[in-house]
């Protein structure tokens, strides 16, 4: 059976949130795929070879993901070339409107990307995955299970 881990970082609970409505997305997703949620602080980053699906959240601070997130990326150089083919996506949280969400996603992508994980565009939400301004409103929720269900779908 196919396999998706939805792995964040959360400071304030937002992102956390985020992370909930990816994995209940990829639940409800009309095919057999095994969806695991966890914090990224809990999270063996030698793991992530065990999952068809990888999709990472973070908040967003000086526009980039936070360095808990990109510590665990730096870390994932233990599967450097072990992941390639696999399928990724990104979203993110942010303080305040423009603060850097998109660009927060593109950090998180670049490191998908270096393992040779495709990631999927999107043009029908926010472009590199959603993004949330505060607490993750319907729109927001709505996009993340969105994504989670296009992994799955994908990954099978």
């Amino acid at each position: 059976m196919s396999s998706v881990v939805v792995l964040y970082y959360s400071r304030t609970g937002n992102t956390e949130k985020m992370a909930e409505a990816v994995s209940e997305g990829a639940r409800e997703a009309d095919v057999e795929c095994e969806v695991e949620l966890a914090s990224i602080e809990d999270f063996d980053p030698e793991r992530l070879q065990e999952f068809e699906g990888i999709i990472l959240g973070s908040p967003t601070y000086y526009g980039i993901l936070a360095a808990e997130v990109k510590e665990f990326l730096d870390e994932s150089i233990k599967v450097h070339g072990d992941l390639a083919g696999k399928i990724g996506a990104a979203f993110a949280s942010c303080g305040t409107e423009g603060g850097g969400s998109e660009t927060a996603c593109l950090s998180i992508i670049k490191g998908l990307l270096v393992h040779g994980i495709c990631v999927r565009g999107f043009h029908d939400i926010g472009h590199y995955g959603p993004v949330s301004t505060g607490e993750p409103d319907e729109r927001a929720l709505s996009e993340c299970r969105q994504i989670g269900r296009t992994v799955a779908r994908m990954v099978v």
